[in-house]
């Protein structure tokens, strides 16, 4: 009797001792290591081959058996009845050929195929100008930028533009502006093409190029090799509309007149570019579009113009042009004083530099869009800006998986979006979600209907925290009260 009386204490005790861990320590999910989900067809000439790599091989008049084989941490494939492949370190389309030739010696008439199956994760050493720099595992399918987000972010005087990514046979220089502004997925390489980042820091202002005047984002940028006229403009956001035909370049001791048009004309670091205004008069009947449309440039103004006859001019957007983050520039129709200026500039969430006559407006397009383009009214002497799909929205705050994910649209729904991002976590407040637009930075606050577009961020705040009520408090001394008194009768059944 004594020993069931015991053991029945003590079961109470375990169930307590482990609803309160579980308290604790909440189960989290399970993400297999090397689960990929790549937003774009791998590059075999860029992937390097290493341990963890899955490959199948399918003999197609079916004598065979199916192979499906894994690279060992030596960086073989052990082929069963074949033999033993070294492809560490080569790149896909090496490590192929180079199975091929093992296996065609057996099965000379070719009828097979070799597929990658399974991507790895990968290790990556990060070093330079990061908070966390050090060896850090991946997934193959992530990109730089993600890569510099886990090391905790670029520190104070880091590069953007020149990181260098490197691996056994390869180098890759990443250039995380040109990827943002541009949507050049190229300058944001997958984690698979290296194993090595080094983030320089920038030690010489004169290595910038400044350019302004009739752009919409002035600034200095910092210098890449390969840059010219049309790269600065683009990354300044386009021209305003307002510009002439002439741009004036400061080098060294020298000026120099370019044309605007001349966007191949290469840049040098140091130089000083800027874009000259058309006289006033000249000005107002026009506007202008940049971006993803098949005809950029300035147009006339007419009375009535719309948004949808703008496109219409510009020859509609190209396939990689993403509406939905569009960004019209406009002259204010009021005299600002300087503590409206203050303010504007307070609230931008993109530190975007306002230019005295024009600024960006706040514009919900995917209200209006595809039907209603045309209850968008465009001025004379506006600047549109239509960016870049990139195929990746950001997913970040309280989720199971934070991080950069594929999209499958240029509109999706948030719950797919939360889905993919492996779910909520306790204590997210699903009502009060954060959008940021990309390019725009137009900030959207609400819950589970928000439609979710391309190159969108997503932030999941946590539940602030709640006053407990006087019954709360009351259970909470219940609760500590009733665990001390289970492990009293442990203790009890012990002595005995």
């Amino acid at each position: 009797m004594l020993f069931t009386k015991v053991h029945k204490r003590t079961f109470f005790y375990i169930l307590a001792l482990s609803s309160l861990l579980l308290a604790i320590y909440p189960a989290q999910p399970i993400r297999a290591v090397g689960e990929s989900a790549f937003d774009k067809v791998i590059d075999p000439e860029k992937y390097t081959v290493g341990p963890g790599d899955r490959f199948k091989i399918d003999f197609w008049d079916g004598s065979t058996p199916t192979i499906d084989v894994t690279v060992t941490p030596e960086g073989f494939l052990l082929l069963t009845s074949i033999g033993q492949v070294d492809v560490a370190n080569l790149n896909l389309d090496q490590a192929r050929k180079r199975i091929e030739s093992v296996i065609a010696k057996l099965y000379p008439d070719g009828q097979f195929s070799i597929t990658l199956i399974g991507a790895r994760s990968t290790k990556i050493l990060i070093s330079g100008g990061v908070k966390i720099p050090g060896l850090y595992e991946m997934l193959a399918s992530q990109r730089v930028s993600e890569m510099i987000i886990k090391a905790g972010g670029f520190i104070d005087g880091s590069s953007s533009r020149n990181i260098s990514f490197a691996g056994v046979n390869s180098f890759y220089r990443v250039d995380l502006l040109r990827y943002e502004r541009l949507g050049d997925l190229d300058a944001n390489p997958y984690l698979y093409c290296g194993l090595k980042i080094d983030v320089p820091i920038i030690n010489d202002s004169s290595t910038f190029v400044q350019i302004s005047g009739e752009v919409n984002s002035p600034g200095g940028f910092e210098f890449c090799e390969g840059d010219n006229l049309g790269t600065l403009t683009k990354l300044a956001k386009g021209l305003t509309g307002k510009q002439s035909d002439s741009a004036v370049v400061f080098r060294e001791k020298q000026k120099m007149g370019v044309g605007v048009d001349d966007s191949a004309f290469a840049v040098k670091p140091g130089d000083k570019i800027i874009i000259e205004r058309k006289p006033f008069d000249l000005i107002e009947g026009f506007f202008s579009i940049m971006g993803e449309v098949s005809m950029p440039g300035r147009y006339p103004h007419e009375k009535g113009t719309s948004l949808a006859i703008a496109l219409e001019k510009a020859g509609g957007l190209t396939d990689k042009g993403d509406i939905y983050s569009l960004i019209i520039f406009r002259k204010p129709e009021y005299s600002r004083e300087s503590e409206t200026a203050k303010a504007l500039k307070a609230a931008n969430v993109n530190n975007m530099t306002f230019m005295k006559d024009a600024e960006p407006l706040s514009l919900r397009v995917d209200k209006y869009y595809p039907e209603n383009l045309d209850k968008i009214p465009i001025f004379a002497g506006d600047s549109i800006y239509i960016p870049f799909l990139t195929g990746s929205v950001g997913v970040y705050g309280m989720v199971s998986q934070p991080g950069m994910i594929s999209t499958t649209s240029s509109k999706m729904k948030l719950s797919e979006v939360i889905s993919k991002a492996g779910g909520f976590s306790k204590g997210a407040d699903k009502g009060a979600i954060d959008v940021f637009r990309k390019s725009s930075g137009l900030k959207i606050t609400g819950g589970k209907n928000i439609n979710i577009y391309d190159g969108d961020i997503v932030i999941v705040p946590k539940n602030p925290p709640q006053k407990k009520t006087f019954w709360d408090r009351m259970q909470d001394i219940a609760t500590v009260v009733a665990a001390g008194g289970v492990v009293y009768l442990v203790a009890e059944d012990l002595s005995e």
